[in-house]
């Protein structure tokens, strides 16, 4: 469930920032369809997922690559790392609703971390402002192209902004 809503805030992330008007992008449904075999190895947990994204898009054709994304606790220590496969690439098609599937490499740098994150969040005890998300991403629209990097975003705004 955490995950999930991971990927729908990264969604979110870039409906909101651009060099086209990502502003007017709608993600209207987001799916896990599948999740790879969880790996344990020296205190890490890394596992793959496979996700479907449905995106209203009114605007011109986008590419999404090298996405990148971080979520840290308060204590600056990195829970969790979501990056696109390598030589993926989301295309988001003009003036169109795409179904748009992609692939998540994610690492846990720390299992007690995660472990945590998981038990706060089903005794309810898991709040947004403790944690924030950087993340990094190389967008394309026509002949223009741009890396974005967002540092201590705080998860609270982000989910403030999924709710409105």
């Amino acid at each position: 469930m955490i995950v999930k809503k991971i990927f729908l805030l990264l969604c979110a992330l870039f409906c909101l920032t651009s060099c086209a008007d990502f502003s007017k992008l709608v993600v209207s449904d987001l799916h896990i369809n599948k999740v790879g075999s969880v790996e344990f190895s020296l205190g890490e947990v890394e596992s793959t997922a496979d996700v479907i994204v449905t995106v209203g898009n009114p605007s011109a054709a986008i590419t999404i690559s090298q996405l990148k994304a971080d979520i840290k606790n308060n204590k600056g220590d990195n829970v969790l790392h979501l990056e696109l496969a390598d030589d993926e690439i989301i295309t988001i098609a003009k003036r169109a609703v795409s179904e748009i599937e992609a692939t998540f490499n994610i690492n846990a740098p720390n299992a007690l971390s995660l472990l945590s994150l998981g038990l706060n969040s089903l005794g309810g005890g898991l709040q947004a402002k403790d944690y924030v998300v950087d993340y990094s991403a190389k967008i394309k629209s026509g002949l223009l192209s741009k890396t974005f990097i967002q540092q201590s975003i705080p998860l609270e705004d982000l989910l403030k902004e999924q709710t409105k």
